[in-house]
């Protein structure tokens, strides 16, 4: 009686090697996946862009998006240079 609960429940199937609900070679499948899932993650990601703040390129922008005349635009040019 004992022994086929045990076995019903999975605790003494030969698969399973007896040490519990889950054996061994499931638990290398498991890490085997969720590495490669890991691997997936970091290789298909979005990347970050690196920002790099150059002042003449955001004078520029400013003119171009009318934040600044051209004037202020050539002032800043002509500190920027110096």
């Amino acid at each position: 009686m004992t022994l086929t609960l045990c076995h019903s429940f999975g605790v003494l199937d030969a698969a399973m090697m007896g040490t519990g609900w889950m054996s061994w070679d499931m638990w290398l499948w498991f890490l085997a996946l969720a590495g490669l899932s890991y691997l997936a993650y970091t290789w298909f990601r979005p990347r970050r862009r690196i920002v790099r703040d150059d002042p003449l390129e955001a004078a520029r922008l400013r003119l171009a998006r009318g934040e600044i005349t051209a004037e202020e635009y050539e002032e800043i040019m002509r500190r920027l240079k110096r």
